[in-house]
């Protein structure tokens, strides 16, 4: 069962993702045959709280024991494993080679944007929705095994770990337009490093500090390190959000403020421009 999991998962997101009303935006990229924008559904959001409450739901039936991602954190990271392989396999042996050697075409991959179902799915804001909901269902999983432990004494730290990452997954979600303008829509082919990664890596990786502490005791933190703790998270997400912001702003409207204060300074030659503040 916990083999199969992350496929049951990332199944019922992508029917999720089909069936759930969807806005319809144009990307950053062009698409080399047709010249115009590539055209993607952004439902990221809604999908990720529908399934969220959906386990929440099971879960409180009895139908699923809340803690089964820790519990199956093994076999799921296997499961993905094979996943991450097959799924890599899947979109770059069809496609034609680059010439750089097929080691390099396995990692970084062949199709710049692939996209299936006449449009209504594209590889990688897939990959980005699949992964963020696994880790946020390993997250929350691996707190409520900790809490099933520690009943009456569980430790605030852990219990504050899935609330800075519902933040960071929620925000992360409800910003999707701004990652169609980010490196890995623009230069990135989807391959191993982003299926392996999005697959495996990001669910099961970004949740490492509950690997460690979900069996641990409460170490009683005095509040002002959980403050801390928070501001460390805060101060991160804030500068990888505001160059995202920033580049975002600047490539819909490159005279426009960020923040309707700071006016865009650019290095440019007849080819590329380079935001430098």
């Amino acid at each position: 069962a916990g083999f199969l999991a992350p496929l049951v998962v990332y199944t019922v997101v992508t029917v999720l993702h089909l069936v759930l009303p969807a806005r319809r935006v144009d990307g950053y990229v062009i698409d080399a045959v047709t010249g115009k924008p590539i055209r993607y559904r952004l439902n990221g959001l809604s999908v990720f709280v529908a399934t969220i409450g959906l386990w929440a739901f099971v879960c409180s039936r009895g139908w699923l024991a809340w803690d089964f991602f820790w519990t199956t954190r093994w076999e799921g990271v296997a499961g993905a494993c094979v996943l991450g392989l097959i799924f890599t396999l899947a979109v770059v042996l069809p496609a034609p080679p680059s010439g750089k050697g097929w080691l390099a075409d396995f990692y970084l991959g062949r199709l710049e944007n692939p996209q299936g179902m006449g449009g209504r799915i594209d590889a990688k804001m897939w990959l980005y929705l699949v992964g963020a909901t696994m880790l946020g269902l390993n997250i929350y999983s691996f707190a409520m095994h900790h809490r099933l432990m520690f009943p009456n004494d569980p430790s605030p730290g852990v219990m504050l770990y899935p609330g800075l990452f519902s933040f960071f997954l929620c925000e992360y979600l409800f910003f999707e337009r701004v990652h169609l303008y980010t490196y890995d829509f623009v230069a990135e082919n989807v391959g191993f490093k982003l299926g392996w990664g999005c697959l495996l890596f990001y669910p099961y990786f970004y949740c490492v500090g509950l690997w460690s502490t979900a069996e641990a005791p409460n170490p009683h933190w005095p509040t002002w390190a959980l403050v801390l703790a928070a501001a460390v998270f805060f101060s991160g997400w804030s500068l990888a959000r505001g160059a995202n912001m920033q580049k975002y702003a600047f490539k819909r409207d490159p005279k426009a403020h960020f923040l309707g204060l700071i006016s865009p300074e650019v290095l440019a030659d007849d080819e590329r421009r380079l935001l430098v503040n």
